[in-house]
């Protein structure tokens, strides 16, 4: 089956001084956070307020946004120069891993990690919406749901609907199919927001 869902049951969950971190996914399979060789990494935090540094993710692109509470972040170029970020829940801010970044206050926040061989998009999702998978052109997508939510697809993956619920990621690899796939979401609540849509593609 092309289509994967990874509930938050699945997850491997890292401590750290302000927080924790759930291991969402990691690319390619039988990669680990420990070894550092992975390529796609998705992500989920939770940080309990003060000052925070984030991890050196040299030859990576971040995208991050705070899905709960507020993100304000720092970043320091590799030029020196200074960059102040406000994030409100579901703004996305996307940046270099190389960059030293550090967060105040207490938040929950979503994030996608690319290397230098594959490019990221991230979308949030608010209310109904529909999105299509096409695996000439994707490597990955998927949708991770923060909030309860009907998924709806037509494709030879799945055919109908899936309820999701806060913390699942459904996702599909072009490994998996060579088949384009269409979905729709619908969140319990009309026009809240319920999650994210990521793509990623290899760069050409």
């Amino acid at each position: 089956m092309a289509v994967r869902l990874n509930s938050k049951t699945d997850r491997i969950v890292h401590s750290w001084a302000g927080g924790s971190t759930e291991e969402v996914l990691l690319l390619p399979e039988g990669s680990t956070w420990e070894n550092k060789d992975f390529k796609i990494r998705v992500s989920s935090a939770v940080c309990f307020g003060g000052s925070s540094l984030f991890s050196d993710f040299t030859g990576f692109t971040r995208h991050i946004s705070p899905r709960k509470g507020v993100l304000q972040m720092e970043h320091v170029l590799q030029s020196g120069e200074k960059k102040s970020v406000h994030l409100e829940p579901y703004e996305i801010d996307i940046f270099q891993g190389a960059w030293k970044t550090t967060s105040e206050g207490a938040y929950e926040d979503f994030n996608l990690l690319t290397d230098n061989s594959f490019s990221g998009a991230v979308q949030a999702v608010k209310g109904s919406a529909e999105f299509s998978f096409d695996p000439k052109k994707q490597y990955l997508a998927g949708f991770f749901c923060t909030a309860d939510t009907v998924f709806h697809c037509s494709g030879v993956s799945l055919e109908g609907s899936l309820s999701l619920h806060e913390g699942d990621f459904l996702y599909f690899l072009s490994e998996d199919t060579d088949t384009a796939e269409s979905a729709s979401i619908s969140p319990r609540k009309p026009d809240a927001p319920c999650g994210y849509w990521i793509t990623v593609r290899h760069r050409n």
